[in-house]
């Protein structure tokens, strides 16, 4: 029999099919892709090491360039948005250019239905071949197409912008405005090379949220290393190994994970001890700031950093995080005259600034060899992905990805006491950050990161701060605490102890039983250091600290299901439930039971009582099976020399045997017998 093949739901159609298609130059493969199929509401994610080939595989989606073999089919009529990594922008266009390649096809559907008009008006067209423009117009936007697309652009860079050159824009907010004019018409397949790139975090949450807005037919292809936008956004996986395409239908996570990439978790550490509150006393302390200040920016900013902090500032940009990289590292002037950044004498410090990146004007491999011996210098060069070819270049000559291994090449090489990094995930490919994330990690250094990627943050950071209102602000979870807005509430002795003498509210939420985690450790924090209190005030501390502990207790304890019965018996198609009771020896549960069975013990028997439901009887079978669940529960758990239950004058069944017309009764021996625990008693003549 023929397998009919089930069409695809309206809407979702294959957009695009690559078949057997390679791209070749000369020498070289650039891309192979066996097969690849772009349904109609797809998500792809697109991965693979930086110049393994996802932007020549999406301009040979696009159509901007051609395959060597195979063939590239796509559906007829199909509308793609493409947005590549690099636009070109002149220097003399305005805001306004923007909005023309986004109205395009708008524009040119207008022009269909004005000429059939004009044909109409002369007696000449054809009114359903003008209700098919009509509707054709009206799917692109219509007459809002543009009043859409003009609030996007104002939402991102204001109104009264039309005017205004396209250099007078931050390179972020013409990326933003690129994008969300791509997604307001992304047309049928909408094609994204690292959209992220650029974005603060602000930023890149709002393009997250966007994308997710996408309609459910549209197809979209993402080339990105955004982890975190790439498991939020997209539920298929495509990467490149080689030159090679793998494809499968599974979210960006789990794929990787069947790839065996492991994601990775920070533990998140509550600092202690240090002055301000925002340091570790019980690491080596390498670096200390005080009073650090820029204005406009943060005021009185100081720190103790020790060794194995890792520390990770987030924020929007401009929010000053760069700049106060710059006055660790000796770059700035801080406002403060009596600013204090003290490094500890012979400590190796390492300044990842973004546009260096750490490194010098000299080869790579030159000052790869200032720390490390030839062999050591091409083993690390080799493991960051750095070809051979280039190892002699200056970082003037390298690529921006070229780059950024180099500099993860001299940072791993040099061993650095103190590590300062300024968005160090740019331009770095997956396996780098995977690289990034062990070095940083592995506790022999006080690191100091500004990131906009929240997988960097999640997998190094053991506190997440950000700059705002002029304060260096820390949050409650890491990087969690960030998403939902929950800073870390840094109380002074004197504020602890106005309400140590209180009883502390009983925790209704989560955000409660966090609360009173946040007191608990600054009490603890209070209590390690001896000389700061007086014997009443440590008592005092001490005796809050168990009433919070009993808080969170009493919490966990109410939230908490009640305890499943310690006891089950199975006698099909029944099943009984019973936990010990200091009355009746024996309490008794059970689902869908017409009535629960009741036990008395004296003098070693236990007396079962089935009582009939209130409007009914047990059925003679429903009657057996739930006694001898009964039985399978009270021999074991009470041992009761017998079990007897009323006969109803009927026959009894196994194992019970009559103990008058009134009564049946199973003892221990027969019970364990029926059951196979015990032998079965033999006869003298069988023992002869």
């Amino acid at each position: 029999m023929q397998r009919r093949q089930r069409p695809y739901p309206e809407g979702m159609e294959v957009r695009v099919h690559l078949k057997e298609v390679r791209v070749l130059e000369p020498g070289r493969t650039l891309v192979e892709a066996p097969s690849w199929e772009i349904r109609g509401g797809d998500r792809w994610a697109l991965t693979g090491p930086n110049g393994s080939g996802k932007s020549t595989l999406l301009s040979l989606l696009v159509g901007r360039r051609n395959a060597s073999e195979g063939s590239v089919l796509r559906a007829p009529g199909l509308e793609i948005v493409w947005l590549p990594q690099q636009t070109v922008i002149a220097d003399d266009g305005r805001i306004d250019d923007l909005l023309k390649p986004a109205l395009r096809r708008t524009n040119e559907a207008e022009a269909l239905m004005r000429a059939e008009e004009a044909r109409l008006s002369q007696g000449e067209g054809d009114l359903e071949r003008y209700a098919r423009l009509v509707e054709a117009f009206e799917r692109t936007g219509g007459y809002e197409a543009r009043a859409k697309l003009v609030r996007v652009v104002e939402r991102i860079v204001g109104p009264d912008v039309w005017g205004t050159a396209l250099s007078e824009f931050s390179p972020s907010q013409l990326r933003q405005v690129q994008l969300a004019l791509a997604m307001a018409q992304p047309g049928d397949l909408l094609l994204l090379d690292e959209p992220s790139n650029g974005l603060d975090v602000v930023a890149r949450k709002e393009l997250q949220q966007a994308l997710r807005r996408l309609p459910a037919n549209v197809a979209l292809v993402m080339a990105s290393h955004d982890r975190d936008l790439l498991s939020t956004v997209t539920r298929q996986s495509a990467w490149l190994e080689g030159s090679r395409l793998r494809t499968q239908r599974m979210r960006f996570d789990d794929a990787a994970e069947a790839r065996g990439v492991r994601r990775r978790h920070a533990m998140v550490r509550r600092p202690r001890g240090a002055r301000t509150g925002l340091g570790d006393a019980s690491g080596e302390m390498l670096l200390r700031a005080r009073g650090l200040s820029r204005e406009g920016l943060f005021d009185d900013v100081g720190f103790d950093l020790a060794r194995g902090n890792v520390w990770v500032l987030l924020g929007a940009g401009g929010s000053g995080r760069s700049t106060l990289l710059g006055l660790l590292a000796a770059r700035v002037r801080s406002d403060q005259p009596d600013s204090e950044v003290w490094l500890k004498p012979g400590a190796r410090f390492f300044d990842g600034e973004s546009e260096s990146r750490g490194l010098s004007h000299e080869p790579v491999w030159d000052q790869l060899m200032r720390w490390v011996q030839e062999p050591r210098a091409a083993s690390l060069l080799s493991l960051v992905g750095l070809p051979q070819e280039r190892w002699q270049a200056r970082p003037s000559e390298l690529s921006g990805g070229e780059r950024a291994r180099a500099a993860l090449a001299v940072l791993l090489g040099s061993e650095p006491d103190v590590i300062i990094l300024d968005e160090p995930e740019r331009d770095l490919d997956l396996a780098g950050m995977d690289l990034l994330e062990q070095a940083l990690g592995d506790g022999r250094s006080a690191v100091l990161v500004t990131t906009h990627d929240l997988r960097l943050a999640e997998a190094i950071g053991h506190e997440v701060f950000s700059l705002q209102d002029g304060n260096l602000v820390a949050w409650r979870g890491g990087v969690a605490g960030w998403r939902q807005g929950r800073p870390r509430l840094e109380a002074s002795l004197d504020e602890v102890l106005r309400v140590a003498d209180a009883e502390p509210e009983p925790a209704r939420s989560p955000e409660d039983v966090s609360d009173l985690e946040e007191e608990q450790l600054a009490i603890e924090g209070l209590l390690e250091d001896p000389l700061r209190l007086s014997e009443r005030d440590r008592a005092r501390l001490e005796s809050r600290r168990e009433a919070l502990i009993e808080a969170r207790m009493a919490y966990y304890e109410a939230a908490s299901p009640p305890p499943a019965p310690r006891y089950r018996s199975v006698e099909p198609p029944l099943m009984l439930w019973a936990d010990r009771d200091p009355e009746s020896h024996l309490r008794f549960t059970a689902e869908d039971w017409p009535s629960l069975p009741h036990l008395r013990l004296e003098h070693g028997v236990a007396h079962l009582v089935l009582p009939d439901p209130r409007n009914g009887v047990w059925l003679p079978w429903a009657r057996v099976a739930a006694l001898r669940a009964a039985i399978a529960i009270i021999f074991p758990v009470l041992a009761p020399q017998a079990v007897q239950v009323s006969s109803r004058r009927l026959e009894p069944p196994p194992p019970f045997v009559s103990l008058d017309a009134d009564w049946w009764v199973v003892t221990r021996t027969m019970w364990e017998t029926s059951v196979g625990i015990a032998a079965p008693e033999q006869s003298q003549g069988s023992r002869r």
